[in-house]
């Protein structure tokens, strides 16, 4: 029996050398991060030396291959040698400094950025090194999920920093690089995959619970429909593989966030981590939704000429309509097929609605129930005031939403066909994908112009107009103004929003008449200045449209867009911006701090000094944001100041009204923009929510008051 044994120890023993053994879950996935990491070096050096890896000197070689190797060194040794990986690492990334020297010298921006991301790196691994004797009694499967989601994390990275070289896609040897790490991540998927299902057999007949038996089938059929997906049309080249293979790679972390059943059960779990808290579940489902949408923009099908979408411009525009902004880097008319635009439109919904209202009415049409965590996360975005109306609020929701689309489309329609601007057939499509558009403030339109060629169409204007109005105010508000046109009592949060939204449309028309009467509305007659006039101060809040040409506006113009752009919406609408309501509270603030009052009123009710101070700080963010991404800008793209200003309030306003600057972008200006879009999406949301949550207060005492000179 002896020689039998000796087998399965030395296995053992294997086993637990490659880090599946009994260990912190921390530290499998920290060993494969590094490991899956190690060709980062070959992968950037185009973009690091200007060129592929065949054309570096001698003296960049030397040190890729050094780095390459220390980092591998450090990701073996970690469990059995922590001191010394830690050396290895360390100098793992001094090397990778050297490879980049060139570039970090040309351009100190992406010093600073790889400093950071280097001192972060170092810091969780020392952490990691110091927790490494809390050993979790965990099974082999656990730890291999663990190791997946190290690496996969490290892969997924490393393909969007790939994206972002320029010269990548003629580097034969980075491009294996890529695959390279994506063959680590995808091999621990199948171990994971392949030893989850023996432990399943091996429980069956016992009390073991059939820990997560549906969702490795899941994995398994997304695996085998990703790629043949992914590689339909296009060619086995080796930038195709390396796309496949990450695609596929994410597509499996995605998934498996879901796993963790027995710690979801007791608290704790990645997943019910993220469904404990609203801000939390917001800002992943919108994350989850760009990635997915784009995948679905990138397929060959769904692009016109059938040779798929480069997947830079795919994530831009599904950052874009996810985030309901409307800034584009291609003309989505002529570049998507219909299934493009297809998966666009649906993008374009989900972001405007929210991803969580559709699972929310699918959950419970479908029969499902929500947790107690998920049902107080979705209560604090649908119906904080009373959590037995969720469902209720959801379904009118989603009915008031798809109602006006369809009526608007049809209005948009008959507009198109009774003026023969299209034939009945091809306008049912451009009508619907314009009202869907339109409500959800996403700007995004099937002609290449936007609007400007029904700048003499008034009638279509209008349309669209009062659709953006509608989705931009949220249907609670929409309910209530038949309400408050018949002189009765409404909430004030309503009234406020009503008036202030009416105030800054007036203001809007009357300055874009006035500053562009000559300039860009000089060649139309006096009608359609006034009805392109009224559009634009719809539309340059929130919505993207433009019917006349924006980069020929006068600079006092540009101004007061600037400011309507950060302003956006009203809560609850598919608008972005601080809200209206912000700017409301903070108006009656000034006014009551003029006057000498101490307290902010509203009509017939006290504003609490609450309520006050969080508009406070929304706007404090949403200009620091702004303020730093305008200095990212300038300072890694060549761009006019002006240029660079009006693109990224648009963006982190959600407003995707452009002067030209959104195609002078490179990969790096197109990342801020898309950073842009996303914060100004979820940003103002998960912020509100934060500082919606209860804090404890010391009611025994107050600190003693002082007054301070403020001017």
């Amino acid at each position: 029996m002896k020689p039998a044994a000796a087998p399965s120890a030395a296995l053992s023993k294997l086993t637990e050398r490659l880090g599946f053994g009994p260990q912190p879950r921390s530290l499998a996935a920290a060993r494969w991060a590094l490991i899956a990491s190690a060709p980062a070096p070959i992968v950037l050096i185009g973009w690091w030396r200007g060129g592929p890896i065949e054309h570096a000197p001698l003296e960049a070689l030397v040190p890729t291959l050094a780095a390459l190797l220390t980092l591998m060194g450090a990701g073996v040794l970690l469990p059995t040698r922590p001191g010394l990986a830690n050396a290895f690492a360390l100098l793992g990334m001094i090397f990778v400094i050297a490879v980049a020297a060139p570039a970090l010298i040309a351009s100190p921006p992406l010093a600073l950025m790889l400093g950071v991301v280097l001192v972060v790196a170092a810091l969780l691994l020392f952490r990691v090194v110091r927790r490494r004797r809390n050993v979790d009694p965990c099974d082999p499967p656990e730890h291999r999920l663990h190791a997946f989601r190290g690496a996969a994390l490290s892969t997924t990275l490393l393909w969007v920093l790939s994206t972002l070289s320029r010269s990548l896609h003629d580097d034969t040897i980075g491009l294996a690089g890529l695959v390279t790490s994506a063959s680590i991540s995808l091999a621990l998927l199948l171990a994971w995959v392949l030893v989850s299902f023996r432990a399943y057999r091996q429980s069956r007949g016992s009390d073991t619970p059939r820990a997560s038996q549906l969702v490795r089938k899941l994995v398994i059929l997304a695996g085998a429909i990703a790629v043949p997906l992914w590689l339909e049309v296009a060619d086995w080249t080796l930038t195709n593989v390396a796309d496949a293979l990450a695609s596929l790679t994410i597509l499996g972390l995605i998934v498996l966030a879901r796993l963790d059943r027995q710690e979801e059960t007791q608290g704790g779990g990645l997943w019910d981590l993220i469904l404990g808290h609203p801000s939390r579940l917001l800002v992943v489902t919108f994350a989850i939704l760009c990635a997915v949408g784009s995948i679905l923009l990138a397929l060959p099908r769904a692009s016109a000429d059938g040779t798929g979408l480069p997947l830079s411009d795919a994530a831009f525009t599904s950052v874009s309509a996810v985030c309901v902004t409307g800034l584009s880097v291609i003309d989505v008319g002529k570049v998507f097929s219909p299934l493009g635009q297809f998966f666009l439109l649906v993008l374009i919904q989900a972001g405007g609605l929210g991803i969580m209202t559709f699972s929310t009415a699918a959950m419970r049409l479908l029969g499902g129930r929500l947790s107690l965590r998920h049902e107080g996360a979705m209560a604090q975005l649908v119906s904080p005031e009373d959590r037995s109306r969720i469902f209720a609020s959801t379904i009118r929701l989603i009915a008031f939403t798809f109602s006006v689309e369809l009526l608007g489309a049809l209005m948009i329609w008959l507009s198109l066909v009774t003026s023969g601007a299209e034939d009945p057939l091809s306008a049912i499509w451009s009508s619907l994908f314009t009202a869907i558009s339109a409500f959800c403030n996403a700007g995004f339109a099937l002609t290449t112009d936007s609007l400007v060629a029904f700048q003499s169409s008034p009638a279509i204007l209008h349309i669209v107009a009062l659709l953006i109005i509608m989705g931009g105010l949220s249907p609670a508000v929409v309910l209530i103004v038949p309400r408050w046109v018949r002189g009765r009592p409404v909430p004030p949060q309503a009234r406020l929003a009503l008036i202030t939204t009416l105030v800054l449309l007036g203001v809007g028309f009357l300055a874009f008449l006035a500053f562009e009467w000559t300039r860009s509305l000089g060649g139309l007659d006096v009608g359609d200045r006034i009805h392109n006039a009224w559009f634009q101060s719809v539309t340059l809040r929130t919505a993207g449209f433009n019917s006349v040409d924006i980069g020929s506006t006068h600079p006092a113009t540009l101004l007061v867009m600037l400011g309507m752009m950060l302003i956006g919406g009203s809560p609850g609408g598919t608008a972005g911006g601080f809200k209206t309501t912000t700017l409301a509270v903070l108006s009656l603030g000034l006014i009551a701090s003029i006057r000498g009052r101490e307290e902010i009123n509203a009509g017939r009710r006290r504003i609490s000094h609450r309520s006050y101070f969080k508009a406070a700080a929304v706007v404090g963010i949403f200009l620091m944001m702004a303020f730093g991404a305008v200095i990212a800008l300038l300072l890694t793209q060549d761009m006019p100041p002006r240029v660079a200003i009006f693109e990224t309030f648009s963006a982190i306003g959600t407003v995707g009204l452009t002067i030209g600057g959104t195609n002078q972008l490179d990969e790096v200006g197109r990342g801020i923009i898309m950073v842009c879009m996303f914060v100004g999406r979820v940003g103002p949301l998960t912020l509100l929510m934060l500082l919606s949550r209860e804090t404890k207060t010391r009611e025994n005492w107050k600190q003693p008051e002082t007054d301070i000179e403020v001017a």
